[in-house]
């Protein structure tokens, strides 16, 4: 690169007397000058337009760079890569959090390869949580405050929050497509007054078909097996009243989840449940035979 350097001593030569052949000749002497200017600029412009910088050994291909603000020099090659396209790949951060602001969706991954604990407390719809984890509705009247689903096979199910105030505190539905596109039914809910919870499954007659009377209640309910026992992990507690799972799936399979011996992948139990609220038909249906029959023997 060259560097423009005034090669003409001007005041000098024009102190020369007249007639002296070093005197300047304005002309010829000035115009040499600024040939020797325009060539000096030519070579800088070419220099930054064409020109390379030649960066520390081992210096990353496309690498940003970092140059001292004085000299110009550069100093050092970054990690970050700005590849042609303009995407910026190999950067880590580290240092302060970022506190204020927003991020692009764009700019975060589609998954997180790690896990990470926090500690403290956290807010949805809330600036300032009381509790670990506080989520926060407003009274809204048309959607949930929240939404929880499961996709499977055997169709969609979700449960929704509800908004605050509303005495429907959480609602269940089901779909029978496997992902949220079909029309959702009300299966169930969890409501509350000021003094009570409610724990509804859906009982809706338009909701149901082939409705008969049952018969032979007596006969089922003498097939249950009530029991007392205590819980394996609690061994010294109060025995508690229930049943064995496998034994009323005989009776009233509705009322029974799970398979009998089931078990993980890793060998755990996979334990059955039961749903003692669906055995109160059962229940009723007898206790109604039974007054049939005392009427019955009343009225002889």
């Amino acid at each position: 690169m060259t560097d423009y350097v005034k090669s003409t001593d001007f005041a000098a030569k024009d102190a020369l007397a007249s007639g002296n052949p070093s005197k300047i000749v304005r002309g010829t002497e000035i115009g040499l000058e600024f040939d020797n200017i325009a060539i000096a600029i030519a070579s800088k412009l070419e220099a930054v337009s064409g020109g390379t910088v030649v960066g520390p050994g081992g210096a990353t291909i496309n690498a940003l760079a970092r140059y001292d603000g004085t000299t110009g020099n550069l100093i050092k090659d970054s990690p970050a890569i700005l590849t042609d396209a303009g995407a910026l790949s190999g950067v880590t951060i580290s240092g302060a959090a970022i506190t204020s602001g927003t991020v692009a969706d764009a700019r975060l991954p589609t998954t997180f390869a790690t896990e990470k604990t926090f500690t403290g407390t956290v807010g949805i719809g809330d600036t300032n949580p009381s509790a670990v984890w506080n989520l926060y509705c407003e009274n809204i009247t048309t959607n949930p405050g929240a939404v929880f689903f499961n996709d499977n096979t055997s169709g969609y199910a979700q449960a929704n929050i509800v908004a605050t105030g509303k005495t429907q505190l959480i609602l269940f539905q089901k779909s029978s497509t496997t992902l949220p596109t079909g029309t959702l039914t009300d299966v169930g809910s969890i409501t509350t007054s000021g003094t009570s919870t409610g724990y509804n499954t859906s009982s809706d007659y338009r909701l149901k078909t082939n409705v008969t009377p049952m018969t032979g209640a007596i006969a089922r309910v003498k097939n249950l097996a009530p029991v007392r026992f205590n819980w394996i992990a609690e061994p010294n507690a109060t025995a508690v009243d229930g049943f064995i799972a496998h034994e009323v799936s005989a009776v009233v399979p509705e009322a029974i989840n799970g398979v009998k011996d089931a078990v993980y992948a890793d060998g755990k139990i996979k334990p059955q449940g039961i749903d003692q609220a669906k055995l109160v038909p059962l229940l009723v249906a007898a206790l109604q035979e039974a007054i049939a029959r005392i009427e019955a023997l009343e009225a002889a």
